[in-house]
């Protein structure tokens, strides 16, 4: 569990459902997170399991993001893991040198616009690094989805490449079906800890690269966190 001023973050509960529906049923709130899933409308518990899962495989995943004061559920935030040779998702274990974290987070629109996203996605990114030693943190946010980009810009988090993600790939409730990402690529090829917007940063030159593409494969940028 992680405490901050305002919340209380902790992994999810069966108890958590029926709050889901205020996220997972409201089209605006999913636009950029897979929209409004049938099965996920119809049984937000199923999305609890699924988290539970990633928790399981991995040691981390979503947290449920509690207000302090009054216990009322806002959303979640967290980690979910992909295997950067085909971006799926996967586990740590089956990835293994391919596996790369990411940090996610959404939160019923009731609750936009009061700081609660910063201050949790803040919190679970600290929480990721120091007690999962996590070295290298990866955001996805759609390329039009522009309060995930302001957000991660206040995170301190620079811009990097781009990746296709098959809509095929998309986990109801727990990764987006439009994605952008970003993120800084080393020497190695590997990405640094970074994010949004649009411009990669490689071997020491800057080019810019904007989405493209519509349908079932969409373009995403990625990115990762770096702690100021």
């Amino acid at each position: 569990m992680i405490e901050t001023e305002r919340l209380v973050l902790r992994p999810p509960t069966p108890e958590d459902a029926p709050f889901l529906r205020e996220l997972h049923c409201d089209p605006v709130a999913m636009e950029f997170i897979g929209g409004v899933h049938p099965k996920a409308a119809a049984d937000p518990a199923f999305v609890v399991r699924r988290w539970l899962e990633r928790w399981d495989d991995n040691g981390c995943g979503p947290f449920s993001v509690i207000r302090r004061h009054d216990g009322r559920w806002l959303g979640r935030t967290g980690i979910l893991v992909w295997d950067v040779r085909s971006w799926t998702h996967t586990t740590f274990a089956s990835a293994g040198e391919h596996a790369q974290p990411e940090l996610g987070w959404a939160l019923a629109r009731e609750h936009w616009g009061q700081g609660y996203a910063t201050e949790a996605v803040s919190a679970a990114r600290e929480w990721a690094y120091a007690e999962r030693s996590v070295e290298r943190l990866v955001s996805v946010i759609a390329p039009r989805n522009l309060r995930s980009e302001r957000l991660a810009q206040r995170l301190g988090c620079t811009p990097g490449e781009t990746v296709n993600l098959s809509s095929r790939d998309i986990t109801p409730g727990v990764a987006p079906v439009s994605l952008a990402k970003s993120g800084v690529v080393g020497a190695n090829g590997g990405l640094t800890i970074a994010a949004v917007p649009l411009t990669v940063t490689q071997h020491g030159t800057t080019q810019p690269v904007y989405p493209v593409g519509v349908g079932a494969t969409s373009n995403r940028t990625i990115g990762g966190f770096r702690t100021p």
